[in-house]
């Protein structure tokens, strides 16, 4: 309850009290509270960036691959394939360890030419989401 005292035209002084509503004052504190809560994410996965980088070219042998995601993943129900210059398809494991925006596997790129890496990821929001990332391996390594 707020209080406020005002002065009529002959000095006298009148009460007047502006009643607040609780459910005003309290939508506004519920406001500033859900303003200062991390937000969840509440969009699909989407790939920042990936070691080796798209498009790169890399020396032949093993290599360790990164995937980097805007949120965090559920690895156990996440795929990661590798497609080689011969079209042969290699299912690749997810390290279960590390980040939980990171998907970490080793692939062996023993031929020279393009490889696609293919990943489908399950987000914490619920939904998949797909894509590529295209490598090429040059034909010797230095």
């Amino acid at each position: 309850m707020f209080i406020c005292r005002t002065l009529n035209l002959i000095g006298e002084s009148d009460l007047t009290v502006f009643r607040s509503t609780g459910a005003a004052l309290f939508g506004t504190m519920l406001a500033a509270l859900a303003a200062l809560m991390p937000q969840t994410a509440s969009a699909h996965a989407i790939l920042l960036d990936s070691t080796p980088a798209a498009s790169s070219t890399v020396q032949p042998g093993s290599q360790a691959i990164k995937l980097h995601f805007n949120s965090r993943i559920d690895k156990k129900r996440s795929r990661i394939s590798l497609s080689s210059p011969d079209k042969h398809k290699t299912v690749l494991t997810i390290a279960p360890d590390g980040q939980p925006d990171i998907l970490d596997v080793t692939a062996v790129l023993d031929q020279p030419g393009a490889y696609v890496l293919h990943w489908q990821v399950l987000a914490v929001d619920g939904h998949i989401t797909r894509g590529d990332v295209p490598l090429t391996v040059s034909k010797s390594a230095p």
